[in-house]
């Protein structure tokens, strides 16, 4: 039971592209009208010349629901997508939805078009209802735990090539010249040697650096954007942007870890993992590759 629970609370990736969910969702319905017109389940012989329309129909409810499903999950109430907190549970929930409201259509539009053409043995919402349960249950959860495995397997075998690579060579940066960087109000302004710098991260318009200091960790607040701090951070290689709200300084990451969301950059004496999103995997990745 322990090793379901903790399951579902493995990272999970989620993709909010619009244009790549409409493609996944049109092809799903596609999928649907094929299997139904091919196999013929739910009496869909009975229509005879009309299974056609009627097939279409279940297709284009799976279109339209799985698409308005995107849109509000992903559009609408973002923070259930947020790529930073998605897991397994989260994924199977939102399927979940979808496969309840697609029976739900689907029992309407059948209903309707059995009534229109006079034909017996109307399903009732319950048995409807099982019927899209038994198409769909199955294929979600074993997509998800394939996907889940899969990709999870796929990053960590990445990011343990890389940590090869960076152990291997013996490539430091001896660079410890003092920058200083200005805020927004052009008052504000922090001062630190870059071998100092760990991580800076961002909170809606303010960056906070966090330097090395005697052993312990310190922090300094500046008014300013990441945007404005990685052009001043710039031309020193071994400081990457590796997500909208983290950039990394790469002398200090002690490991790389991956799973079905993406990767972790893990530093020594920091009780969490920095995040790399997936719009700065690619380049990240090969720079910590190179960097060293």
């Amino acid at each position: 039971m322990q090793e379901i629970y903790n399951w579902f609370k493995r990272p999970y990736f989620v993709n909010t592209n619009l244009l790549t969910n409409l493609w996944i969702d049109l092809v799903l319905g596609a999928s649907v009208f094929l299997f139904l017109i091919v196999f013929e389940p739910f009496h869909i012989s009975l229509m005879g010349n009309n299974k056609i329309l009627f097939t279409l129909g279940f297709g284009g409810i799976t279109f339209l629901v799985t698409y308005t499903y995107t849109l509000l999950f992903f559009v609408v109430f973002k923070n259930f997508a947020n790529e930073d907190n998605y897991n397994v549970a989260k994924n199977i929930l939102f399927l979940s939805l979808v496969i309840s409201s697609i029976s739900l259509f689907n029992f309407k539009y059948q209903d309707f078009l059995f009534r229109i053409f006079e034909l017996p043995d109307r399903s009732t919402f319950t048995q409807s209802f099982f019927k899209t349960l038994s198409v769909g249950t199955f294929p979600v959860l074993l997509y998800t735990l394939y996907t889940e495995i899969y990709f999870r397997r796929k990053r960590q075998t990445i990011a343990d090539r890389i940590m090869k690579i960076r152990n291997l060579s013996s490539k430091k940066n001896s660079d410890v010249e003092e920058i200083t960087i200005l805020g927004n109000n052009k008052n504000d302004a922090i001062v630190f040697k870059i071998d100092r710098l760990i991580y800076v991260s961002s909170e809606k318009n303010y960056a906070s650096f966090f330097l090395a200091t005697e052993g312990a960790i310190s922090e300094k607040v500046l008014r300013t954007t990441m945007t404005q701090v990685e052009n001043e951070l710039n031309s020193y290689e071994y400081i990457h942007r590796c997500h909208k709200s983290y950039i990394i300084n790469s002398e200090y990451v002690e490991k790389i870890t991956g799973n079905a969301r993406g990767y972790q950059l893990h530093i020594n004496n920091l009780e969490f993992s920095i995040p790399v999103s997936r719009n700065f995997s690619k380049s990240i990745l090969s720079k910590l590759s190179t960097s060293y």
